[in-house]
C-alpha cells in the first residue's frame, strides 16, 4: 500500500492587510469629520453677529441653522456617497470628501452673507460621505 505523501494546506495571504497605515488613514478621516462638523461651534455666535450682521435676538437660529445642516444634509446623502462607493471605488470618494471638506470649511469662514454660508456648510455635510 502506498501512502500520499503529507502535504501542508497552502496558506494564503489575505486579499486585505489591516495594517497601521491603513488604521491611520481611518483615524484622520473621524477626526476630519468631526473637526468639520463642530469646528464651527466655538465662534458661530460671533461669526452670525458680526460677520452676517444678525442681531442678538436672532443669533440663536442663524446658529442653530448653520450648525444643523451639516448633519441634516450628512444624514440625507450617506445613501447615495455609499452608492458612488460601489461605483467607484472608496479611495476617489475619500479624497473629494476630504477635499470638499477643507474647502467648504474654510471658504465658510470667508462668507458675507447666510444663504452662502449656509449652502457651504450644505455642500460640505452632503459631499463628505466619509464618516458613513
Amino acid at each position: 500500500m502506498g501512502l500520499l505523501p503529507h502535504s501542508e494546506p497552502q496558506k494564503t495571504k489575505p486579499k486585505f492587510s489591516f495594517t497601521s497605515t491603513s488604521l491611520l488613514v481611518v483615524y484622520g478621516i473621524v477626526i476630519s469629520h468631526g473637526i468639520s462638523l463642530s469646528v464651527v461651534t466655538p465662534f458661530i455666535a460671533e461669526f452670525c453677529h458680526h460677520r452676517l450682521g444678525y442681531s442678538p435676538d436672532a443669533i440663536g437660529d442663524a446658529a442653530g441653522w448653520l450648525i444643523g445642516v451639516f448633519s441634516f444634509a450628512g444624514f440625507f446623502s450617506s445613501f447615495f456617497i455609499g452608492h458612488l462607493t460601489d461605483l467607484f471605488g472608496r479611495k476617489p470618494l475619500v479624497l473629494m470628501g476630504l477635499f470638499v471638506s477643507a474647502t467648504t470649511t474654510l471658504c465658510f469662514g470667508f462668507s458675507k452673507t447666510f444663504p452662502v454660508a449656509l449652502l457651504l456648510r450644505f455642500t460640505g455635510g452632503f459631499l463628505n460621505g466619509n464618516a458613513a
